[in-house]
């Protein structure tokens, strides 16, 4: 007889409009926009990192001017005037002084090196583009000593030497994976108890018991908002961590000594509190569209385009080379995610962290201020499925007369 019961549980699914747009419709349409903007986007950045030039610079005055003439001719290259020593620290001075890769031809024009990071994109383009220069450089060579012995003609070799250490490639990677499912963590670890503080605990009666204890409703809201908050940064921080060890002793347990997965402790108290911001923006919206449910599941229909629309900004750190400057401070969800991988890579610029702690708070005071406005006594009880959004937020009357207070 259980043919008959999963027919009718079946018909009552499909019956449901909630259980057709969020179970079969929204991953029908979800992943392919998905996939698709993050193809538009990685398309976006190729042809911005095409257009960059790299820059370059010479450790020395090169013996043959024609790999100087080749290199400024190039318009891929963008050719420091000053050398760099080779006697000093090379990787401290490609980041001060906004080169991408150092040629060095002091010892032979038979071998010039290269010296670039691996852990970023724009030098990592630069080997791409000064080893198509210096292939060229080695034909125009093999082609003016061609009526020369086998043994006189110039055996140019080209040597890759990568200055990114250990430590800065594993921060790479972590840096790309991290920041988005930590957003995505965060967001999720509060849905459901940004449901069940008010819709659920409504929807079983129990409300009425908690609004007769002698509490402030202001303070019955706030220890709610509370409590939700920090589930949220629990669900954060344990991803953390379950990301960190899982990338250190499973995921890339046989790489050996070429990955070593760690976390600045520095970047600790500034990711607590970006974790803490984002869950309190999204908490508060979750349990302010919560308020118009009038049960569990009508309250989880409400918050799950919250939760798939929010978290598609946070996609954008997972693309190498997406700047973390004043513009992209500013773009929701984004800048977070950008933050968090800059404070993992150690690369983290003042002025847009400020933008972005300082929008994000911005939003945290709107939505907590306009809930403490809504969610009065009666709203916890009743709920806010007869009343404005108007009338709840500046104490309007309603159609039937009533007011929101």
């Amino acid at each position: 007889m259980f043919h008959i019961i999963f027919k009718k549980e079946i018909l009552n699914f499909f019956r449901d409009k909630n259980t057709i747009i969020y179970s079969i419709v929204l991953p029908v349409v979800l992943y392919p926009v998905l996939f698709w903007v993050m193809n538009e986007l990685m398309t976006l950045h190729q042809g911005f990192l095409r257009d960059m030039p790299s820059r370059i610079a010479f450790s020395s005055k090169p013996p043959d001017d024609l790999i100087f003439q080749f290199m400024e001719a190039d318009m891929d290259l963008e050719l420091s005037g000053n050398p760099i020593p080779l006697d000093q620290e090379i990787l401290p001075n490609l980041k001060q002084k906004n080169i991408d890769a150092i040629i060095d031809v002091s010892c032979s024009t038979n071998e010039i090196r290269v010296f670039f990071d691996s852990s970023s994109d724009r030098s990592g383009s630069a080997k791409t583009r000064i080893e198509g220069v210096l292939e060229k450089y080695r034909l125009r060579q093999l082609h003016d000593f061609a009526g020369v012995g086998e043994g006189h003609r110039p055996d140019i070799r080209f040597v890759d030497i990568d200055l990114s250490t250990l430590e800065s490639r594993s921060r790479f990677i972590l840096g790309m994976l991290l920041p988005m499912l930590v957003v995505i963590i965060t967001v999720m670890g509060g849905m459901y108890p940004s449901i069940e503080v008010i819709t659920a605990e409504r929807e079983r009666k129990t409300l009425e018991t908690t609004m007769v204890a002698p509490v402030k409703p202001s303070h019955l809201i706030a220890g709610k908002f509370i409590a939700v908050i920090t589930m949220s940064t629990l669900a954060g921080v344990l991803n953390i961590v379950a990301m960190v060890l899982t990338l250190r002793h499973t995921l890339f347990g046989g790489a050996g000594d070429s990955l070593h997965f760690t976390l600045p402790w520095s970047a600790l108290p500034l990711m607590l509190v970006g974790i803490v911001m984002v869950g309190a923006t999204f908490n508060s919206l979750m349990i302010l569209v919560c308020s118009f449910a009038k049960d569990f599941k009508e309250a989880q229909s409400y918050v799950s385009p919250i939760y798939a629309i929010g978290i598609q900004p946070a996609i954008v750190a997972v693309i190498p080379g997406v700047p973390f400057n004043n513009l992209t401070a500013l773009i929701p969800i984004t800048n977070i995610s950008l933050f968090f991988r800059a404070l993992i890579q150690e690369n983290v610029e003042l002025i847009p962290s400020v933008i972005t702690l300082g929008s994000l708070l911005v939003w945290c005071i709107l939505l907590l201020f306009t809930a403490k406005k809504v969610l009065g006594k009666d709203t916890l009880i009743m709920g806010l499925q007869n009343k404005t959004f108007t009338a709840l937020l500046f104490g309007k009357k309603n159609k039937k007369g009533d007011t929101s207070d």
